[in-house]
């Protein structure tokens, strides 16, 4: 009976570790079967999450009447960011959801951070498969060498452990809950919109009709903060990856070795695949940047100066987390794409001032006259090539670090006042 149980025990824990085995597995691989694979799918799944859960909360809010007031638009306090379009002023006693911008901005862009990683995962997971179907990488750099070495590196390092993610949810959930208490006692929203009403009510009665007041709707308050937690969470996940990212940029740029994709083959000159990675860190910066100016608005009447310092850190963290990757990339495809060009020149015109002085003249086209046109034209497409930004859009890296502008104000503004 002893030798039964044993064997029993020990087949319970081999499948209970295969079992956690295959559970891990499909946890890891959830972002690749969750997201589509084609572009046109992800630019219709990016803002699927964001607009089904705000829609969920739209009706929560239905449901107990504070979705919505005739009295209290949703144009009402974004009159305060343009005076001029007030007419006339507010009937506001109330702050329901529509009217509440910096809730639903933050609702928008925590939800959307979700699928933006996600996104980012699978073109992350894509990128090197990519990057030899255009070319741009032989296949071989990818399976030995300190290159690959690296890679599987870089694969394993941007999962988290459990544990780690655990302590991560539950700092997220601090943080959120940090926020739901300052955008409740002192949130400028109650005091701007006794300002602009017509009756002046007081903060407190408008405190108290607040959609997600947690005494009088403690269901909304838990939405609220559980919403935030999730925008938190992922947008920390997000910053983990372009760090990882860019360690990895800065120790294997010398491992690299980039072929010339022509024109004629690709008007990306083979840099699509990273040039699709760089367009989910501009929309991750971008909702960053939003976000920053939602929780700046929440935080200035925090109290204390509480809300000033993590105003302050949020903007710092975000321009070396999201500013630092967008750099980084530009620089590596920048750098790389330059010295391609160089070197592809200075072979062409050496083979073409070879096949020049030994070109033999015959009635059909010889072999030598066939590869003096090939590399007549590939000259042309090289001289008209650019040198400095491969992909096309060439405003695209100026915008991208339009964002970072607006995080490095926030930061100085929020840090001078702590000074002062």
């Amino acid at each position: 009976m002893g030798k039964r149980a044993v064997k029993f025990l020990k087949s319970l824990i081999s499948k209970i570790r295969r079992a956690s085995v295959r559970v891990r597995s499909a946890l890891d691989a959830y972002s690749e079967k969750i997201t589509p694979k084609s572009k046109v799918k992800q630019a219709f799944f990016i803002p699927s999450f964001p607009f089904v859960v705000m829609l969920a909360v739209f009706a929560a809010c239905a449901a107990v009447g504070v979705e919505s007031s005739r009295e209290c638009p949703p144009s009402t306090l974004l009159h305060l960011a343009v005076p001029a379009f007030r007419e006339h002023p507010s009937e506001c006693r109330e702050l329901p959801l529509v009217a509440d911008l910096p809730s639903v901005a933050l609702g928008v862009t925590s939800t959307l951070a979700v699928t933006l990683y996600l996104t980012l995962v699978r073109r992350l997971s894509r990128l090197q498969r990519d990057l030899v179907a255009s070319g741009l990488v032989r296949p071989e750099k990818f399976k030995v060498g300190k290159l690959a070495e690296k890679l599987e590196r870089l694969n394993g390092e941007i999962r988290l452990g459990r544990l780690v993610k655990v302590v991560l949810l539950a700092v997220s959930a601090i943080g959120s809950g940090y926020l739901y208490w300052a955008a409740y006692k002192g949130g400028r929203a109650f005091s701007d919109l006794s300002e602009i009403s017509r009756d002046h009510p007081s903060e407190d009665v408008l405190r108290a009709s607040w959609w997600a007041n947690y005494t009088e709707h403690p269901l909304l308050a838990a939405t609220w903060i559980a919403v935030g937690t999730i925008g938190v969470y992922f947008a920390a996940k997000q910053a983990y990856i372009y760090q990882k990212i860019l360690m990895f940029s800065i120790r294997s740029r010398k491992h690299w070795v980039f072929q010339y994709v022509p024109r004629d083959r690709d008007d990306d000159f083979g840099w699509k695949p990273v040039g699709d990675v760089n367009a989910m860190v501009y929309l991750g910066f971008l909702n960053f940047t939003v976000s920053l100016f939602a929780v700046a608005y929440i935080l200035q009447g925090a109290p204390g100066k509480s809300g000033n310092t993590v105003i302050g850190v949020m903007a710092l963290v975000g321009i070396w987390a999201n500013l630092g990757i967008v750099l980084a990339l530009l620089w590596v495809m920048v750098k790389n794409h330059r010295k391609i060009i160089i070197r592809k020149r200075a072979e062409v015109k050496r083979r073409l001032l070879e096949r020049g002085d030994g070109a033999v003249v015959s009635r059909g086209p010889s072999a030598g006259e066939r590869d003096f046109s090939y590399l007549s034209v590939q000259g042309k497409l090289l001289y008209e090539a650019p040198r400095w930004y491969p992909l096309r859009g060439r405003l695209r890296p100026l915008l991208s670090v339009a964002p970072g502008l607006f995080a490095f104000y926030k930061a100085g503004a929020e840090l001078i006042k702590l000074i002062q």
